[in-house]
């Protein structure tokens, strides 16, 4: 647990750092949550349709912090907080990482908060924008998955 919290903590640092050199956007995003496919493990049951309310806020074209609640794949509420930093651009994608805060998972310290650290993929067009990632299997305490979230832009 100390190496994730210590690598997130270092990711986080080096984005804002490197956010400062690039362009500011400034979008605001909406989402409803997302949808998720989780590995075939153990015959668990699974809540794949993981609504919820979400917002993201773009600083610059590789980090925009985002914070929400939505319904976990165990049946839980989750509330969470961070940063997506994607330095990377291939095929009109944008690829890196989210860092955060997260709770509600009741096998994970009892449904407390811990750091979260997930590589994800984002395509952004005029008014809409999917993000996807790979959640980690941790333990037997989170169950991984694949995940698909589609986004608007708020434009006030």
């Amino acid at each position: 647990m100390a190496k994730v919290v210590c690598l997130a903590l270092g990711l986080g640092c080096v984005a804002l750092a490197r956010s400062q050199e690039n362009p500011v956007a400034h979008d605001i995003w909406v989402n409803p949550g997302f949808v998720s496919y989780h590995f075939p493990k153990h015959n668990l049951s699974f809540n794949q349709l993981n609504t919820g309310l979400g917002g993201e806020w773009r600083q610059s074209s590789e980090v925009s912090w985002s914070a929400g609640f939505f319904h976990n794949s165990d049946w839980a509420r989750s509330y969470y907080a961070g940063a997506y930093w994607t330095p990377w651009q291939w095929a009109g994608w944008r690829w890196g990482a989210f860092v955060g805060l997260i709770n509600g998972y009741p096998q994970m310290l009892d449904g407390g908060v811990f750091p979260f650290l997930t590589p994800v993929a984002t395509r952004e067009w005029d008014q809409w924008g999917v993000g996807m990632s790979l959640l980690p299997d941790y333990e037997n305490r989170l169950h991984g998955a694949f995940t698909v979230q589609v986004k608007y832009k708020w434009k006030p």
